[in-house]
């Protein structure tokens, strides 16, 4: 009998040429911070980014200069803040006989889900650090708002939740910066539709109703809810509260598949098991533009924390 592998064309009904955008859709919505922080391109797997790490100085003169009266000369220097690329991939092993039985469009059925495993990958490297995350990338956005001088608000340390996050939001202002995001879990979200003023009325109707964007002191609420913030336990975090203007995804190279028809998955020779695999991959780093502003603030970054214990 002459042999016949599966390939490209045996799995077209999952598989539409358009897969890499649509994946990338798929993932993009799944994760709070690429849904969120500015994206760029990049060309190489190491980029410089040039930050602005000593501001320029003026004052004023007399209308004629004496000596040691003259216009001041000052400048301004910059560093760099390094984005380097790594990869997140996926194999997805699908048995021949599921791919001619089913009812239902595979493709359709399995990019959400392979979007949101990315997300979390993602999101857990970047903000809660809950993931196993590349030496070459800098410390989650939680490690660093706790390691900028202590910029972390306990739960319970104002009268109420609404006063918590409010003491959250005045770290980041008080180092300069406007909060514009707040990166939550969704646990979070009954707790703010639920406050109540002492009149009994809801301080966040707008949650309360579903009426409008969700936000908190004006800046937008962006929910984990790809589970990357259920794994922050240990880490005692409900928001982090941060300037998102600052934060730069830079992405290598979109989410890229291959079929794979005569590969070992784990020990299982695909061909032999009558089975393909799904390979899909991206490539991406981030960075947090840590440049001085004029109150002398690098970190654009705070935290609200369980309570310690005792």
């Amino acid at each position: 009998m002459a042999f016949s592998a599966t390939g490209r064309s045996d799995v077209a009904g999952i598989i539409p040429e358009d897969y890499s955008n649509e994946f990338l859709a798929s993932t993009v919505a799944a994760s709070a911070v690429l849904s969120t922080f500015r994206t760029i391109r990049l060309g190489t797997k190491v980029t410089k980014m040039p930050v602005l790490s000593a501001l320029p100085t003026a004052g004023f003169v007399t209308e004629y200069p004496t000596a040691g009266h003259e216009k001041p000369t000052t400048s301004a220097q910059w560093t760099n803040e390094t984005i380097t690329v790594e990869e997140i991939a996926t194999i997805v092993p699908i048995p021949e006989s599921v791919i001619e039985d089913s009812t239902v469009d595979l493709f359709d059925y399995m990019r959400p889900l392979i979007g949101e495993a990315f997300g979390k990958v993602i999101d857990g490297a970047v903000l809660l650090g809950t993931t196993t995350k590349p030496s070459s990338w800098s410390n989650d956005l939680l490690a660093q708002a706790k390691t900028a001088s202590q910029r972390v608000v306990s739960g319970g340390s104002g009268e109420d939740l609404a006063d918590d996050l409010n003491n959250t939001f005045a770290e980041v202002e008080g180092a300069g910066f406007d909060v514009s995001h707040v990166f939550m879990g969704r646990a979070m979200r009954s707790r703010l539709r639920g406050l109540r003023d002492s009149n009994g009325q809801f301080i966040y109707s707008d949650l309360a109703n579903g009426t409008a964007a969700e936000q908190v002191y004006g800046a937008d609420i962006a929910y984990v809810s790809n589970g990357a913030w259920s794994e922050a336990a240990d880490t005692g975090a409900y928001a982090v509260a941060v300037d998102a203007s600052r934060c730069v995804v830079g992405v290598r190279s979109d989410m890229d598949y291959k079929v794979l028809t005569e590969a070992t998955v784990d020990g299982v020779n695909l061909a032999e098991s009558d089975m393909v695999a799904l390979r899909v991959k991206m490539r991406l780093g981030w960075a947090l533009n840590k440049g001085v502003n004029a109150l002398g603030g690098t970190v654009p970054i705070g935290a609200y924390t369980q309570p310690d214990t005792p």
